[in-house]
């Protein structure tokens, strides 16, 4: 009886094996990750790239697809994200709608398949500086590139080198652009595709779950941060901040605004990959040297302007990007341009700050100390009644401009008009408001 029912049951569950092997499965769907790269390529965008092509990596994807429409930007950003592509073991694809330009061609050439719109545009990798190393760097990497991929090599290097002459594609002289019909006869790009999920379908996608990288807060942030004006006017304030920090008692506004405006700039330029911590100690000795010039040594010498110099290697090196990016790519210019605009806002808003400022109610507010603005109003007043203008004195401590003097045999808190005024020199009062006791150096 046992061996009647188990063949029967065996010859079923034969059957149902080889009917669901017969049977078409339904096609899995598959994970492609998008990255859009639009607008100017900075390091900002670069940083936005790698973290995309992570999480593709971590969520199992089939494939990154870069959907590219940018004029270029800079091509330092551009090799790190080119790295990040030949790095990963993901199948990396570009769709250009309308152009990739500069750092874009080099981003779209450094992926195994490019897909182009019928309008759209490829080439003019001109490297920035035009140096003779950085257009052998950029050529070098698109040759490699073309090994990679299989592309013509020739074509690709002279998207960068115009001193190249290929017969029937570019005269020596020029840079090589492709619209989309040369692109596809020389073997640039693959695909010519309307949109997006007609060139995944080309690709062998042809139903793809396709997931959105979106760009974060912080790769916001860190784009604004590092722009090429944005950069030196941070650097600035958090400069004067700290200036003006020193130069008043205590620990107030100034030095608080000072201390984020330099965070944001060395943090912006740290996750950028510009700025190491070299640049930030050089910035750090810099201040305190300035700040021991300041309070105290008498004068102004040999320590302050060491002070400076290192303030502003530090900038330099934090703009320049050394130690962080290929030697032949390093942009001195855009460096130089940046001290430029730091030197010349700075030195603007310190004359201000020194010869304007202190006249005003803001300089006054900033410049008393807590315990004067606290200090018992009956007390203080009845000091301040013995007191008028023209009295002579004696500074007790150095004025900074704030600082004790003793006016009429009583320790008075006091404050110039901006002026360092050393300890025990004599001084006159020139103006009497309030809890405020303005004096001068009398000469």
């Amino acid at each position: 009886m046992k061996i009647r029912l188990f063949r029967p049951a065996l010859f079923l569950s034969f059957c149902l094996i080889v009917g669901s092997l017969l049977i078409p499965r339904s096609a899995t769907a598959q994970t492609v990750y998008r990255i859009n790269i639009s607008g100017v390529i900075d390091l900002g965008m670069a940083e936005y790239v790698k973290r995309g092509i992570r999480v593709a990596e971590a969520g199992n994807a089939e494939a990154v697809v870069l959907h590219i429409n940018t004029p270029g930007g800079r091509v330092d950003a551009a090799v790190q994200i080119c790295d990040a592509l030949f790095t990963t073991p993901l199948k990396t694809l570009s769709f250009i709608d309308s152009q990739a330009i500069s750092a874009g061609a080099l981003i779209a050439v450094s992926t195994s398949k490019i897909g182009m719109t019928d309008y759209a545009t490829i080439g003019d990798i001109e490297p920035k500086p035009t140096s003779e190393k950085a257009v052998s760097y950029i050529s070098g990497r698109l040759r490699a590139a073309a090994e990679k991929y299989g592309r013509p090599a020739d074509i690709l290097a002279a998207m960068a080198d115009k001193d190249m002459e290929i017969e029937g594609v570019t005269a020596k002289g020029k840079l090589v652009t492709l619209t989309t019909e040369e692109a596809l006869r020389y073997k640039v790009a693959e695909y010519q595709a309307r949109n997006l999920d007609d060139f995944l379908k080309l690709a062998g996608y042809p139903k793809p779950e396709v997931k959105e990288v979106t760009i974060t807060w912080s790769e916001i942030l860190v784009r604004a941060i590092t722009h090429p004006l944005i950069s030196p006017m941070l650097m600035t304030l958090g400069f004067l901040g700290i200036f003006i920090e020193i130069r008043t008692p205590g620990f107030g506004i100034p030095g608080i605004g000072g201390l984020a405006f330099l965070a944001l700039f060395f943090g912006g330029h740290f996750l950028a990959g510009l700025a190491g911590w070299e640049a930030l100690l050089c910035f750090v000795v810099g201040l305190a040297l300035i700040a021991m010039e300041v309070l105290v040594i008498t004068g102004f010498g040999v320590v302050g302007v060491a002070g400076i110099v290192s303030v502003f290697v530090s900038l330099f090196l934090a703009l320049s990007g050394i130690g962080n990016i290929p030697a032949p790519l390093i942009n001195y210019q855009r460096a130089w341009n940046g001290l430029s605009i730091f030197a010349a806002l700075t030195i603007i808003l310190l004359y201000f700050i020194i010869k304007r400022l202190p006249k005003t109610e803001l300089w006054h507010k900033l410049a008393l100390t807590e315990s004067l603005a606290t200090a018992n109003s009956g007390e203080a007043t009845g000091k301040l009644r013995k007191l008028n203008l023209g009295d002579q004195g004696t500074t007790r401590t150095p004025l900074r401009p704030v600082g004790k003097a003793l006016l009429n045999d009583k320790l008075v808190e006091v404050v110039t008009e901006g002026e360092f005024i050393g300890e025990g020199e004599k001084v006159r009062v020139l103006e009497l408001s309030g809890n405020r006791v303005v004096v001068k150096k009398d000469e």
